[in-house]
């Protein structure tokens, strides 16, 4: 196949990817709009301007979300290929991409590593694991701290001595997972050492080259990143009069994304799986359900739906060749 072919048909592919998040994002957006109670509720709090601040703070920490991602994105390149931050920002739109329409949006991977010049693709997939390890790990770690400190409330019909037991396992939990990231990569290299594996990689360069002291600024800045989707969460509630009037209530807002996380990865793929979660975690302390179906559904659309358009725009401009993009 010639040269021109191969362009014609990489643009074609591109097209279609460009159109499937499109379709992906339209069609989420018509099913749940699709009942009237919803509109009228909408309607109802878009009409309240004084309200509307608060969305606003949402939006705005949007673009400071992705920046900080894209930050992590680069520091886990830094020993493989360097990028810039720019070339950062829009390889993490494109792996957004194409991870709004697969399960636990695993696409992002490919979105990433197709921004990656050949030959550094296996270690960016490498990278890449360790970026959503350092997220995942925060979000085990503070959802279960949050968890050990609700148990009792929960558990109010239990002896002390499970409500104990229970609050050890999670925090023997927490420990664990922090202790797995510390020697995740010892496994990533292990891994990379594998003689079959090595066989099928055509990159002679491969190797991870993910220091232990890359992990720290990951974590740090995983950090950062949850309390951004920490504070968006209180302040879309509060946009959606969702009350949360003590620490009992906000800290249930880390059992969501716990829940979420541990989920098993093909329920993911719907969004109503996120709204359910949110009912089930939030009912307890508010019953303004449509609030809190809202509140999950307008934090989808501007965290993810609206850079993956973006992303989607930037899949156009990725060239599969060898050269950077």
């Amino acid at each position: 196949m010639n040269s021109s072919k191969r362009t014609y048909i990489f643009f074609a592919i591109k097209i279609l990817m460009v159109l499937a998040v499109f379709y992906w994002v339209v069609s989420k957006s018509l099913n749940h709009y699709s009942s009237k109670e919803i509109i009228d509720f909408q309607y109802s709090i878009f009409s309240e301007y004084e309200n509307l601040i608060w969305l606003t703070f949402v939006i705005i920490l949007m673009p400071l979300n992705w920046f900080i991602e894209s930050k992590k994105w680069s520091i886990s390149l830094r020993k493989i290929h360097p990028i810039s931050r720019i070339s950062s920002i829009k390889s993490v739109l494109a792996g957004v991409a194409l991870g709004i329409f697969t399960p636990n949006r695993i696409g992002e991977f490919a979105g990433r590593v197709l921004t990656i010049p050949e030959g550094f693709r296996t270690q960016g997939v490498f990278s890449n694991a360790i970026c959503s390890l350092s997220q995942l790990t925060i979000t085990l770690v503070i959802g279960s701290i949050c968890l050990i400190g609700l148990i009792p409330y929960y558990l109010i019909f239990e002896t002390s001595f499970i409500v104990i037991l229970v609050q050890i396992i999670l925090a023997a939990f927490a420990i664990l997972v922090l202790l797995f990231y510390t020697r995740s990569t010892r496994l990533l290299k292990f891994i990379s050492n594998i003689k079959w594996l090595k066989k099928i990689i055509k990159e002679p360069e491969f190797k991870v080259a993910i220091s232990r002291s890359t992990l720290t600024p990951l974590i740090g800045n995983s950090i950062f990143r949850y309390f951004i989707f920490f504070i968006q969460f209180i302040a879309i509630l509060t946009f959606y009069n969702v009350e949360l009037n003590s620490l009992f209530s906000i800290f249930h807002i880390p059992i969501i994304y716990l829940t979420l996380a541990i989920v098993p990865t093909i329920a993911l793929s719907e969004l109503g799986i996120r709204e359910g979660v949110s009912i089930a975690v939030l009912s307890g302390i508010s019953e303004n359900t449509l609030g809190i179906i809202s509140a999950s559904f307008t934090l989808w659309i501007i965290n993810i739906a609206v850079p993956a358009l973006l992303g989607s725009l930037v899949l156009l401009r990725i060239k599969f060749q060898s050269k950077s993009f």
